[in-house]
């Protein structure tokens, strides 16, 4: 099987966020393609409730063709795809392959990780190291969690988990305050991935969910200060 190549430890998930990656786009629907031997692709879905802490399934969408009837217990096979704006890469090594003439079913091992890259239509920054603290909470059912701003922007904001060997969960949404100074911006967050860094602290990336004209003005102001503030330590 091709190892996945070098990429920076941002961009990479590990298993845990791959298992989640890969129950958000069984949740959607969302299609995955398949590379096969001489250039061909497949398109291809989870199959629902397959994914497990060891292994997920994928279920053809046409009829297998000689290339994906090459496929055998063992292999190494490429997928790749898209959920939310976000692209993501992994090999995969096949654990049984089930091909029937109408539809084929593979049955996949969890990567150890996997590549993914998120396509941001606006800048993100960090806060900076000195000054006043930063402060971000994430409000999901029963529990209330400290995070650390790794960076944000007018769309989104990527966070990390103060506390070390805590797992935000399988939530989707949840309620996020993010303070500094005096500037306080509440919105729900729509979270998009995940992944789990050093072995102890996670993070995560989410999308503001506020459409009040209020929430866009703070968080222009916050954006804005921040960038003015990178662009002056650049200059």
């Amino acid at each position: 099987m091709r190892p996945l190549p070098s990429v920076p430890e941002d961009n990479r998930l590990t298993a845990q966020g791959i298992r989640y990656l890969l129950k958000q786009l069984t949740n959607q629907r969302e299609q995955l393609q398949l590379a096969l031997p001489g250039g061909e692709t497949s398109q291809m879905l989870i199959v629902p409730e397959s994914v497990t802490a060891e292994r997920f399934q994928l279920q053809s969408l046409l009829m297998p063709g000689p290339a994906m009837r090459t496929l055998q217990a063992g292999d190494g096979v490429e997928l790749r795809g898209r959920l939310n704006g976000a692209s993501f890469h992994l090999y995969a090594e096949l654990e049984a392959v089930q091909l029937r003439p109408q539809d084929g079913q593979l049955t996949c091992r969890i990567p150890e990780s996997a590549e993914l890259n998120e396509r941001r239509a606006a800048p993100r920054f960090p806060p900076p190291s000195t000054g006043p603290r930063t402060v971000a909470v994430v409000h999901v059912p029963g529990e209330i969690m400290l995070c650390q701003l790794v960076n944000i922007g007018r769309e989104g904001v990527r966070l990390r988990l103060e506390v070390p060997h805590v797992d935000i969960g399988d939530e989707q949404v949840a309620f996020c305050e993010v303070r500094r100074e005096e500037h306080l911006l509440q919105s729900k967050i729509d979270i998009r991935w995940k992944l789990a860094l050093d072995g102890a602290h996670q993070e995560f990336g989410a999308r503001f969910l506020a459409r009040d004209p209020n929430f866009s003005k703070r968080l222009n102001q916050f954006v804005a200060e921040l960038e003015r503030y990178w662009a002056r330590m650049r200059a």
